[in-house]
């Protein structure tokens, strides 16, 4: 009965279905954070249907059936979420959703890490808003950006809600000279705690827009939601020598330099720090023009490179690197070198942190492994008082709307043989209620919902409700290469 009532009467059932294809964005946005189990069990059957009837659809006009997807679809969205608040259950991750903080709006910290500290875990990443552009320097490789805002910071204690404690370390909007000027850039920050001096440390990936001052800017506090005070930026190890300078001399391929010790100190783009049980910290960045990656011990404070470095994966082109350790080994994950286009992991481990480092190969497994399930890696950590229970982060880049960019958030499993696995899940949840507590070790709950739906089709249906925007170019403002503010002495 319904075709023949829809044919009768085509301009009101379209108009009264445009409405929800006004909402239908949000509606799928708001399936893809619902807070329990059986909201995430609701959810699969409908979006498969939904995807279906989207990415058939011509490009005259929605169907009638898509159309009524739509509209079933959102009152599924809709019924499930007071009922399963209702139901007190536990909440999921759902990896590529929109991830409302506890006041409604999406979080937003990029590229960012995990500290926990005093039975709070801290989310510290790159606060991305505005126009996406594409400077003229940068049209060669994509390379676009937008102003730099500051590094955000978000509090929990649980990892699934999240309370914005605002920007901790802001742009210098008045300053051109300055390392934080809006034009310049200012990626990957991650914090540690120093327990000696009581202060929280933050490094962060420090450049000029066209990338070539490529240094590593260094930012402390008293508190873990900041203020933080910048202190400037350097490039590491300035007139120290690796630790394999004898081998690293003679090195002449076109890929990788050899570390000939330049007087302003190493390359230094993306970065991450580590901070072993035994207090002593160290610093992994990509250098040598991106061919070669660098780990170094830093000073008692945190604040400074301090002696020989060592030099990694020689001519292999790694970026995005994530360090942690796991019964008593140290673990890598790192993407390759393709700007904002995702690639296939790398992953690598060492019985000690300065190496030598074996690759294991790409981590990831399932559909869509070869390109990190649409990701870049940029931390993994374990739940408080749980080491055997590890979760990897990821930032799923939109090249032409960065402030829409995604999180991906998966459990991290071991073969084994030891070797680390990801595994694609559309949603999943860890029984947390004690996880900052240490009787919570050894008691592991990970419950999974996997519909095996492939991502792409998720991009593509997000694609089709959000058609991207074509990033501004700046044809009259030249990239700035030069003029970076305070530098630490190395």
């Amino acid at each position: 009965m319904r075709g023949p009532v829809i044919k009768q009467f085509p301009i009101a059932w379209r108009r009264f279905l445009g409405t929800y294809h006004a909402i239908a964005g949000q509606a799928s946005r708001l399936s893809l954070t619902l807070h329990s189990r059986l909201a995430a069990r609701l959810f699969p059957a409908a979006s498969r249907l939904l995807n279906r009837a989207l990415l058939t659809r011509k490009a005259a006009g929605c169907s009638a059936s898509a159309n009524l997807l739509l509209t079933i679809f959102t009152a599924l969205v809709f019924l499930a979420v007071p009922i399963s608040r209702a139901a007190g259950l536990p909440p999921v991750f759902s990896p590529g959703a929109v991830w409302p903080d506890t006041g409604g709006q999406s979080i937003n910290a990029h590229g960012g890490g995990i500290l926990f500290h005093d039975g709070t875990y801290y989310w510290y990443g790159e606060f991305k808003s505005g126009k996406t552009i594409l400077p003229d320097c940068n049209k060669s490789w994509g390379g676009t950006r937008v102003d730099v805002v500051g590094v955000s910071c978000y509090s929990s204690t649980n990892l699934y809600d999240w309370k914005n404690e605002g920007i901790v370390l802001p742009a210098v909007p008045g300053d051109p000279q300055s390392d934080l000027y809006p034009g310049k850039v200012l990626e990957r920050p991650k914090v540690i705690y120093n327990h000696a001096t009581r202060q929280f440390i933050m490094w962060m990936h420090i450049d000029s827009a066209d990338y070539a001052a490529a240094r590593a800017g260094v930012a402390v506090s008293q508190l873990p939601t900041g203020p933080f005070k910048y202190l400037g930026s350097f490039r590491p190890n300035a007139g120290v020598g690796s630790e394999d300078d004898a081998v690293s001399a003679r090195i002449t391929s076109p890929t990788s330099r050899p570390a000939l010790d330049p007087p302003d100190g190493q390359m230094s783009r993306d970065l991450t720090v580590f901070a072993d049980d035994d207090g002593q910290a160290y610093l992994f960045y990509s250098s040598e023009g991106n061919p070669t990656m660098h780990v170094s011990r830093l000073s008692a404070d945190y604040l400074h490179a301090d002696g020989p470095y060592r030099r990694l994966f020689i001519g292999r082109s790694m970026e995005a690197p994530v360090v942690f350790k796991h019964a008593g080994r140290y673990y890598l994950i790192a993407s390759g070198c393709s700007a904002w286009a995702p690639n296939a992991a790398r992953s690598a481990v060492a019985d000690s942190i300065m190496g030598p480092w074996t690759e294991l190969g790409n981590p990831c497994l399932g559909p869509d492994a070869t390109n990190t399930f649409h990701s870049q890696g940029t931390c993994v950590f374990a739940v408080a008082g749980r080491d055997d229970l590890l979760i990897f982060m990821a930032d799923r880049w939109d090249q032409w709307n960065l402030p829409d960019s995604r999180y991906i958030w998966l459990p991290l499993e071991f073969s084994p043989g030891g070797k680390p696995v990801l595994r694609w899940q559309d949603h999943w949840s860890l029984n947390i209620r004690n996880a900052i507590s240490p009787a919570a070790r050894g008691h592991r709950v990970v419950e999974t919902v996997n519909t095996h739906v492939n991502i792409q089709k998720r991009i593509e249906f997000h694609r089709l409700m959000h058609p991207p925007k074509l990033p501004e170019t700046r044809e009259s403002a030249p990239c700035q290469s030069a003029g970076l503010g305070d530098i630490i002495p190395a």
